[in-house]
């Protein structure tokens, strides 16, 4: 009897800690239902199937002062010799129940190594901001590595 209480128990337990994990999750948007810069359906060459082929590294980052002004910074590194083009899309994003451009930038730079720093002011107080960088690193035959990264959220 005090084996099948505990079955039961436990099975309870279980259900209701999946059921809040459920619930939790439904609440929070990761999602980034935003549309691209129109550029971006316009790029030019041919995505290469390979990843990391003519990238090495991207780094991105959001600064947020005390005064509202967004600081976003991004870089990327190819490859010498074989990487020719670099093209950087910027999107500042605040979450008001979905993220959405408060701004953005794009970037092109005809070399194996860029760095690029944008800011935008002023933001609107009590919201969650991120930075979305997308980027189109070229090699030969005007193939292009593609990315998307994010930044960690800041509150302002």
């Amino acid at each position: 009897m005090k084996k099948r209480i505990i079955r039961i128990a436990s099975f309870v337990m279980i259900f209701c800690f999946l059921f809040n994990s459920m619930a939790f999750a439904s609440n929070i948007d990761t999602e980034d239902n935003n549309d691209f810069m129109p550029e971006e359906y316009e790029q030019e060459g041919t995505p290469n199937l390979t990843r990391w082929s003519y990238t090495s590294s991207t780094t991105e980052g959001l600064s947020i002062s005390s005064s509202g002004v967004a600081t976003m910074r991004s870089s990327v590194t190819g490859y010498l010799g074989t990487t020719t083009k670099i093209d950087i899309y910027f999107y500042l994003q605040k979450y008001d129940g979905t993220w959405k451009n408060v701004k953005t930038y794009k970037d092109t730079v005809n070399s194996y190594y860029a760095v690029k720093e944008h800011t935008y002011s002023p933001l609107d107080k009590g919201y969650n901001y991120r930075l979305r960088c997308t980027y189109y690193v070229y090699g030969p035959n005007n193939q292009y590595d593609h990315f998307m990264e994010y930044t960690s959220t800041k509150y302002y």
